[in-house]
């Protein structure tokens, strides 16, 4: 059963001999009733106030969610980035250890090419210390027979005919 302050201030006693002053029952029910009006109003207002809170609580959920989410997926963005910057970073790393192993590769054949050329040179050097260490003995030799026999000289008018 619920009262309103209206059902109070309008409640009517039975009468009985010997009972209450009705001037003082009166005042009392409609103190009650005004009381009771007063707390229904605060109800109200607590009742609307808890709404609005109730409604604010789930905005800031909502927010909550919304803010979960965004987290959620700037972290998947993030590991995403890391890992597709991991990737370009090891094909980088790749192209230059290729790069290097080319560039090592050259200079490993063009250091053979200079190897190469100096041991020519060499040879030619051998060479030509050997045709001239030839031609100074020859020149030596030449010499020699030339002091132990002096060449002969003939003419031909001393030569009798054959």
């Amino acid at each position: 059963m619920s009262l309103t302050p209206v059902d109070i201030a309008r409640h009517e006693f039975s009468r009985s001999f010997r009972g209450y002053d009705m001037g003082e029952v009166r005042g009392f029910l409609e103190a009650v009733a005004s009381e009771l009006a007063q707390l229904q109003v605060q109800l109200s207002q607590a009742g609307e106030a808890a709404r609005a809170a109730e409604q604010q609580l789930r905005s800031f959920k909502d927010m909550e969610r919304n803010l979960r989410d965004a987290v959620v997926t700037a972290q998947q963005g993030m590991t995403e980035t890391r890992q597709q910057l991991e990737r370009e970073r090891e094909a980088v790393l790749a192209e230059a250890r290729l790069e290097a192993d080319r560039i090592l590769l050259e200079g490993e054949r063009h250091l053979e090419q200079i190897r190469e050329q100096i041991r020519g040179m060499q040879v030619q050097k051998d060479l030509f210390v050997e045709r001239l260490r030839f031609l100074h003995n020859s020149h030596g030799w030449v010499l020699d027979l030339m002091e132990k026999e002096p060449p002969r000289v003939t003419n031909e008018q001393d030569t009798p005919p054959a």
